[in-house]
């Protein structure tokens, strides 16, 4: 989350926490606080923590009747999205699961030539560096917005490509992906508690499309057993062949090839409760 995010995120959180302790002043949080106590039955209490201890996990702390002490990691969104667990870069599978998996950025050379040879033929002469690359591209943003759209057609099928790549790779290293998914999820330490952060999603914050979903790490299968790609997407599944986790191949901005690619990490649905 960034820091403009946070000017608002921020006090969010802090309205579900006085929510749950009572206070209930903000129609928007007690909707939230409300679900959370659907999910998680005899709350005592809640403490706000922020950004403190972050290392731990969690932006609030549930005190339950039986002594219990839950984290719980709130997230909201303006809009559909449910934010992400983590944001990699595009050698991830080559430093983090094996040497021989190909990094996205040099697997799509062939797409970025395209794209080159698009913005080439527009301007009548050679790119000589991406940062040239990208200042272009963001002029026709303004000045010629189907550019962007070209752009995006040359590359969306790169992206699929590496999915489908990367997950038959990926299958062929399940002991190096559990590892990695362990480290994702915060369990790499044997120190703390196994799967105790339980995440709120909250999207449409503030809107009358609000909604929430609860996503429980507490006694859930998060051995990955199968990979499988969806489109742009690369899903880790378990024995139920529910997904662990998610991971999109992703372009940070809109100099695609020219810019920093990477890959968005989400919670899948195995922890997600109804």
């Amino acid at each position: 989350m960034n820091k403009n995010s946070r000017s608002w995120a921020e006090p969010a959180e802090q309205a579900v926490t006085a929510s749950l302790n009572g206070v209930r002043t903000d129609h928007h949080a007690n909707l939230v606080a409300d679900y959370i106590g659907t999910q998680i039955p005899a709350i005592v209490r809640a403490e706000w923590k922020g950004a403190s201890n972050y290392a731990q996990g969690g932006d609030m702390l549930l005190y339950l009747l039986d002594g219990t002490v839950r984290k719980c990691e709130l997230k909201f969104s303006q809009g559909n999205g449910a934010g992400t667990a983590k944001n990699l870069g595009a050698k991830t599978f080559t430093k983090r699961i094996d040497a021989s998996i190909q990094g996205y950025q040099e697997f799509e050379a062939e797409y970025k030539q395209k794209r080159y040879q698009l913005i080439e033929s527009l301007i009548g002469r050679k790119l000589t560096t991406a940062t040239e690359y990208c200042r272009i591209l963001r002029e026709f943003r303004t000045t010629n917005p189907n550019v962007l759209e070209q752009i995006a057609d040359i590359t969306s099928p790169g992206q699929e490509a590496y999915a489908q790549y990367a997950a038959g790779e990926l299958a062929k290293f399940l002991p190096q992906v559990n590892q990695f998914v362990n480290s994702i999820l915060g369990n790499i330490d044997t120190r703390q508690l196994s799967q105790d952060v339980v995440y709120c999603v909250t999207k449409n914050w503030q809107n009358r499309f609000q909604t929430t979903e609860f996503f429980d790490f507490l006694d859930m299968d998060r051995q990955v057993t199968s990979i499988e790609a969806k489109g742009k997407q690369i899903k880790l599944k378990n024995t139920r062949g529910k997904d662990v986790l998610t991971i999109s191949v992703n372009w940070k901005n809109i100099c695609q090839g020219g810019a920093t690619p990477s890959f968005n990490v989400f919670i899948g649905n195995e922890f997600y409760t109804e």
